[in-house]
């Protein structure tokens, strides 16, 4: 029987054989079930997102609109996060082979964990995301108000979305 090293980098299950050859396993393991817990928890990131941003700068004075920016981001995070991290847990154990399918997955590490156990690493995703989320939204947004500004007109949605993926690619 040949011994194998498993490894798991960045979610991708590594299996070293004899003679240093490395498969990648389980790359798309996860994947529709992923897929199915980012729709609801984009939902819900801009469903606190745009009110958190609207209250907030009101709130603030104009000059410090980066400030609820961030903060709108934050927010936005963390809601989002009570759907993320569960679907991330699902993925991250799909992809090392644990469960066959994501309703598996849920149904064991609940069984086996308690709900909690879908929580699973929350301080350590939170540290990894939230700034991510803020830091993404507040230059997606001050971008977009300098471009309004000089543009002199309001964006269309092509606009937008350029700016947002090169907000992506920034943060």
């Amino acid at each position: 029987m040949k011994k194998r090293n498993h490894l798991i980098f960045y979610g991708y299950y590594l299996v070293a054989r004899g003679g240093g050859q490395i498969a990648l396993k389980g790359l798309y393991s996860g994947l529709l079930g992923n897929l199915a817990g980012v729709l609801p928890a984009s939902a819900i990131f801009v469903g606190v997102y745009e009110p958190a941003k609207q209250k907030l700068l009101k709130m603030f004075p104009e000059n410090l609109s980066a400030v609820a920016h961030l903060t709108a981001g934050a927010l936005g995070g963390i809601a989002a996060s009570f759907v993320r991290v569960p679907t991330e847990v699902i993925k991250q154990r799909m992809q090392t082979r644990q469960f066959a399918s994501a309703p598996d997955a849920v149904r064991l590490i609940v069984s086996k964990e308690g709900f909690k156990g879908l929580y699973a690493g929350y301080g350590p995703f939170l540290l990894r995301d939230l700034p991510f989320d803020a830091i993404q939204f507040c230059i997606y947004e001050q971008l977009r108000i300098g471009y309004k500004l000089a543009a002199k007109r309001e964006l269309n949605d092509p606009e937008n979305a350029v700016i947002g993926t090169f907000a992506g690619a920034l943060t």
